[in-house]
C-alpha cells in the first residue's frame, strides 16, 4: 500500500504529480480492477471521514453469480470488500449497511454470509424487501464506513 492506498488505486481526481484535488470536498475513487456500475453513478465516494459505498450485488467479473442467494451473497459481500479497500478502509470501518433482499424467504441465510463477511463486527443495518433489483439481484447491499484520513 502505497500513501495509504491499495496497489492499483487511481484517484479520479489526481493532478499532475499525483496530489488528489478534492472535488467539492469529495474524493471520487477508481480502482482498476473492480467491475464497472450499472449505472450513472461511482461505486465508492469518499466524503471527508466518511465512506459511501453504492450498493454492490452477486457480480464477478461482470458476470451474475448462479446458484441462488448464499453464493450471490457471498460475492456481494466480497465485492463490498473490495470497494472499501479501494478508499483505504476495511469491513470494520462500517458503521451503517442498507440490504436488499427480493424475497424476505432468503434472510437467514443472507444473515449467516452476511454475518460471516463482518466477523464479530456488527454495523448498524437496515434491511429491506424489495420487488426487484437491477441484473436481477436476489441481494444488495450498500454500506457507510467511518475512516478518518490521515
Amino acid at each position: 500500500m502505497a500513501g495509504g492506498r491499495p496497489a492499483g488505486f487511481v484517484s479520479l481526481n489526481a493532478e499532475p504529480g499525483g496530489a488528489v484535488a478534492p472535488v467539492g470536498g469529495f474524493e471520487r475513487i477508481s480502482f482498476e480492477t473492480m467491475s464497472k456500475p450499472l449505472g450513472p453513478y461511482v461505486p465508492v465516494r469518499r466524503a471527508g471521514d466518511f465512506i459511501f459505498v453504492s450498493g454492490q450485488g452477486g457480480l464477478d467479473d461482470g458476470v451474475k453469480v448462479n446458484g441462488g442467494v448464499v453464493p450471490e451473497t457471498i460475492q456481494t459481500m466480497q465485492n463490498l470488500r473490495v470497494q472499501l479497500e479501494s478508499a483505504g478502509a476495511a469491513m470494520g470501518d462500517v458503521v451503517k449497511t442498507t440490504c436488499f433482499l427480493t424475497d424476505m424467504e432468503d434472510y437467514v441465510k443472507f444473515n449467516a454470509e452476511y454475518s460471516a463477511a463482518f466477523g464479530d463486527h456488527r454495523p448498524a443495518r437496515s434491511c429491506v424487501a424489495v420487488k426487484a433489483l437491477p441484473a436481477g439481484f436476489l441481494v444488495e447491499v450498500e454500506a457507510i464506513a467511518y475512516k478518518p484520513l490521515d
